[in-house]
């Protein structure tokens, strides 16, 4: 049938058009072939001949039924593997036929089996615990060569067992310190919990605990981290090639998974400590089906503090001081059916510091007390769903808040009643953030060469920088609040992100990766496109090379001073005149196995650092809350190291030895003259050791040994003092670009069983390159006056 419009043409005009109508008919119906043949093609190169079948299920704990993250999965007839994933799932394509399946996991019992596969199989496996004994303690470890065949580079996962083998102070296990240990990894000072990671700043890290963000990660000012060592699974930590699906910080990820309680019986512990006691319950809601997990930490610091405190009062003096902090972690899961999980977990923890003084005098007194506390809480809920043997979904609502408050309060009274006050007065400063958000995310395996994760995720943030209230009355006459509201801001973003693992031959893979981000603030949106690309390629069956590239960008930014003085975390988003951090980082790697114990590897990077934000020092804290878009500096950095580690996780004795050469360097506007200088957390020399020597299941003897180079800082240009006997004040330069240097310090730390000591020694700190001409403060230069208790 022709269009009828045709009649109306000459007949040669009629012919012509003809011809040309079917010529595209032609090309149109070529066109949809060779689709359809590429269709195919694709589709076969996928599926695969002759037709395979897939093999999936769940490694489990068999005397908990908890689920075990990173077991080893192999299949040693087409010598194919993998590892199970965060709910303990895995996902291999085979041929049909004979098949043996061996699953180990480090101290469990390794697991064969032979299957005849003629379709598509689900395999529930029950890892049992190793059984150790005084006379052969032998650890077998899993998944040895999985560091070597994985494309994934600039990542370490550990286990409570690693946790466990750190020795730290008075005993208190941490999961941040042990992160710590590993190359390319230091804290922003001696003792403290905090990461900075190749080059980094402590904001720059996204911490998750069961994929919920946590804005603050730790506790007494920086020396603990949040977490509850007995309640954690696994750790996975990445320091660069990060997957398409985390985003949003540049320079690493910490993401914990907690455990999700015991399906077969109602278990517990309770742990005394010298400085903190835990408490910890779990057990089935139905056994097989659900489970629970209830876990609890609390410091008493305040118990020792207060009697040493009221030991210097005189007569008609009183007061208190008392600091604390605790941690509550909760976790529920029930399988719906065999192919839907329900998860929900929650956090809470906070810090609690405060001080009271009165005196009485003449029938007068007085009372004030100063207070300072801030905390996280985070809650989730998510759904877990096994489209098929080789897709899984999951769907996670999120919720996480973090706020920093400090308060002061003051009366006085004369008379002997005590109900007549003379002046009140009371002071609150307030900053925090809070954030929603819904995440989908799929994992598709559609061969042994390809396999897919790609989904979305939104959410909405509110923004506090920062806010104070002061309250005063003069003989009982009430004066109107004063109420300095600040900048309360929100936002809103978005994520679609994709992954691709394909490999391409036997020897060869390559993970492509791409995330797109948009982020809303105010009248002004930010887009980002974030590539990711990593390469693996096998030079032997026990050495491999890995290549890799990461664009990431931040839109929160931490103000901090340069001198590390203020005890608050200030997030705050990005604005039109503060832009969102960027970063740039490229690694490449080398990977091997020594020995049937031993593995090691030595990995070179780069990375460049974009809208670095500092808050400016020459202002208080005050200040810094309620004004903090005026008073910042902006630069740039860049990075650059090498990272070398010798590992052992099989055998009696295990532990690893690790190295870090590495430069970090900043450039700010209106500091160091716009030239680039030694960034505070620069250290040349890094190098940790950590060993422990199993005896039994129950006893082990473990140290770390710690050598780090020593840091640039600003030495005070003068010193004097304020209120005498209690406030000592120093001035610095904060134009130079951190122009002295501490000497390194080795850190000692022995640890036997659960009893714990710690041996710190360090050299003095002094300067050790620059040196001033006096304590005069030079002209022309703006300085920073902090004062300093003692």
């Amino acid at each position: 049938m022709y269009p009828s419009s045709l009649n109306k043409l000459p007949a040669l005009d009629r012919i012509q058009k003809i011809n040309r109508f079917y010529s595209a008919g032609r090309r149109i119906h070529y066109s949809v072939i060779a689709c359809l043949l590429l269709l195919v093609g694709v589709v076969g190169q996928v599926s695969g001949k002759p037709v395979r079948v897939v093999l999936s299920g769940t490694i489990t704990d068999a005397q908990t039924g908890e689920t075990l993250v990173g077991a080893s999965v192999f299949e040693t007839v087409h010598q194919q593997g993998t590892i199970t994933d965060p709910y303990g799932h895995f996902s291999l394509q085979t041929n049909p036929g004979e098949q043996e399946l061996v699953v180990s996991f480090i101290g469990y019992e390794t697991f064969r089996r032979t299957f005849d596969l003629k379709k598509d199989t689900v395999l529930s496996v029950a890892l049992k615990p190793k059984v150790f004994t005084t006379g052969d303690v032998k650890v077998v470890g899993s998944g040895s060569l999985w560091n070597i065949n994985s494309t994934q580079g600039s990542a370490n996962t550990l286990t409570p067992r690693d946790i466990d083998q750190i020795p730290t102070l008075l005993g208190e296990k941490d999961v941040m310190k042990a992160i710590q240990m590993l190359p390319g990894v230091q804290g922003g000072t001696e003792g403290s919990s905090d990461l900075i990671v190749r080059g980094g700043g402590p904001g720059q890290n996204l911490v998750l605990i069961d994929g919920i963000p946590v804005f603050n990660a730790s506790h007494l000012f920086g020396f603990y981290s949040v977490f509850i060592p007995e309640a954690v699974k696994n750790i996975d930590f990445y320091k660069g090639a990060f997957p398409a699906r985390y985003g949003g910080h540049l320079s690493s990820v910490v993401d914990v998974t907690m455990k999700e309680g015991n399906m077969k019986k109602i278990t517990g512990s309770v742990s005394v400590g010298t400085l903190s006691s835990k408490g910890l319950i779990e057990g089935p809601i139905k056994k097989d089906k659900g489970s629970f997990l209830l876990a609890a930490r609390r410091t008493y610091f305040d118990v020792f503090l207060s009697p040493l405190y009221r030991s210097q009062f005189s007569a008609g003096e009183n007061g208190t001081l008392g600091y604390h902090f605790y941690d509550m972690v909760g976790k529920a899961s029930y399988r719906l059916s065999p192919s839907d999980k329900l998860y929900a977990s929650m956090y809470k923890g906070r810090d609690i510091l405060k001080s009271t003084y009165g005196e009485s005098y003449d029938n007068n007194t007085s009372n004030s007390s100063v207070g300072i506390n801030w905390g996280n809480i985070t809650s989730a809920l998510r759904w877990n769903h096994i489209h098929s043997g080789n897709m899984t979904t999951n769907v996670q609502a999120t919720y996480a808040r973090f706020d920093y408050r400090n308060l002061y309060t003051s009366d006085e009274r004369n008379g002997t009643d005590s109900t007549q006050a003379v002046n009140r007065a009371s002071f609150v400063l307030f900053s925090g953030v809070k954030q929603a958000a819904l995440r989908s995310q799929t994992d598709w395996v559609l061969s042994p060469a390809h396999r897919l994760i790609f989904g979305a995720e939104g959410n909405m943030a509110w923004f506090e920088p920062g806010s104070s209230t002061t309250r005063q009355s003069q003989a009982n006459n009430e004066q109107p609040p004063i109420i300095d509201g600040g900048d309360k801001i929100r936002t809103s973003g978005a994520s679609l992100f994709g992954e691709w693992h394909w490999k391409m031959t036997d020897r060869f893979t390559l993970n492509t990766g791409l995330r797109a981000s948009y982020f809303h603030v105010g009248n002004k949106s930010f887009y980002f496109v974030q590539p990711r690309l990593s390469a693996r390629y096998l030079l032997n069956e026990t050495s491999s090379l890995k290549l890799s590239y990461a664009r990431m960008y931040q839109p929160v930014h931490l103000l901090s001073s340069g001198n590390g003085n203020f005890p608050a975390q200030v997030w705050v988003p990005a604005t039109s005149a503060i832009k969102p951090e960027t970063s740039h980082q490229v690694s490449a790697g080398y990977y091997t196995r020594l020995h049937h114990d031993f593995n090691f590897s030595a990995e070179a990077y780069y990375k460049q650092l974009g809208n670095q934000v500092r808050f400016s020092d020459e202002v208080n804290l005050s200040n810094t809350l309620t004004d903090w878009q005026t008073n910042y500096r902006e630069g740039k950095g860049r990075a650059w190291g090498l990272e070398l580690l010798l590992r052992k996780k099989r055998g009696k004795t295990t532990g690893w030895i690790g190295y870090t050469l590495a430069w970090n360097q900043r450039q700010y506007n209106g500091i160091n003259n716009n030239r680039w200088f030694w960034y505070q957390y620069d250290r040349r020399h890094d190098l940790k050791l950590n060993v422990a020597h199993h005896f039994s299941k129950q006893v082990q003897l473990a140290a770390n040994w710690v050598y780090s180079s020593g840091y640039p800082f600003n030495a005070p240009l003068m010193s004097y003092n304020g209120y005498p006997g209690f406030i000592n004040y120093q001035v610095y330069d904060f134009l130079t670009g951190n122009e002295n240097k501490t000497p390194g310090y080795i850190n000692i730390a022995p640890g036997y069983n659960s009893v714990r000591m710690e041996l710190i020694t360090a050299s003095t700190f002094r300067s050790a390159s620059r040196a001033k001409n006096g304590w005069e403060h030079p002209p022309g230069r703006l300085a920073c006056i902090m004062p300093i208790t003692g």
